[in-house]
């Protein structure tokens, strides 16, 4: 089956669902696009930031905000392990620092 004969069996309420037969969905570069994949204990994980202009309508947005809420367990978790990280990192400059100066 083709892209096309998928296209023609849609009812009229698919097709404008999907954003209309002539309105494809693209992904367009960002200015900021960070993806990086790492190991942790056996297993790999990626992690992805991307930022630009906001072009979904208001509509879409509330709709992603229902689908992916921000406050989650995991998100709560990633939050707190990098917040964790980053004041171990300043403390350990502040040792270092202070083990300097004296």
């Amino acid at each position: 089956m083709t892209d096309d004969s998928a296209m023609d069996n849609n009812t009229m309420n698919e097709t404008e669902l999907l954003g209309g037969e002539n309105n494809p969905t693209t992904w367009v570069s960002h200015p900021i696009d960070i993806r990086i994949s790492m190991p942790f204990v056996r297993r790999r994980f990626y992690f992805t930031i991307v930022a630009g202009q906001e072009r979904r309508r208001p509509d879409r947005r509330h709709a992603d905000r229902q689908a992916y809420p921000l406050v989650t367990a995991g998100n709560i978790m990633f939050s707190l392990g990098i917040t964790t990280m980053f004041i171990l990192i300043a403390l350990t400059m502040l040792v270092v620092q202070s083990a300097i100066i004296e």
